[in-house]
């Protein structure tokens, strides 16, 4: 089908089948966003993308208000997400069958609505985190990737608190 693509000085137009779509021109240097992505990653986690969904959804209830952090320990077999609100006093528990790959357990703190707005944009069954360490961005992905789509999300981890 035909578009009408129309220029301004700071804006263009698509236009198609009775649908426009407005976009601003960005005239400025585009940041390097490949240097912010880590690329040695050695820790992996495969996990049910359904049930970590679901976990995160109910731990993130007994979160803090403003943090919204979620606590994930892993091993080998298990995943534990946890979360605590000092304030109120309530927190949270759960395990979840994984497949951790890295030499030493690793624990990790991420914003719960991060996880799970990036988790509800997956349609595969199982999802691919990757790690380096607590401190660096986690990278989520679908374990297979369609052949016409790279799916890559980047979220970054909060510091946990003893």
């Amino acid at each position: 089908e035909s578009v009408k693509v129309t220029f301004g000085k700071t804006n263009v137009k698509f236009e198609l089948e009775g649908m426009q779509v407005l976009s601003r021109i960005i005239d400025e240097r585009y940041p390097n966003y490949e240097g912010v992505i880590p690329q040695d990653n050695e820790k992996t986690l495969i996990v049910n993308r359904s049930a970590i969904l679901s976990s995160i959804k109910r731990c993130k209830i007994f979160s803090n208000t403003v943090t919204n952090q979620i606590r994930m320990k892993l091993d080998a077999s298990m995943l534990n997400l946890s979360a605590e609100d000092i304030d109120v006093g309530g927190e949270a528990h759960e395990e979840i069958a994984c497949e951790y790959d890295g030499e030493d357990q690793l624990e990790i703190g991420f914003n719960a609505r991060y996880l799970e707005d990036a988790l509800n944009h997956l349609g595969n069954d199982d999802v691919l985190f990757e790690f380096s360490s607590p401190t660096r961005a986690g990278l989520i992905k679908p374990k297979e990737q369609a052949e016409e789509m790279d799916v890559l999300m980047l979220v970054m981890p909060l510091r946990l608190n003893n």
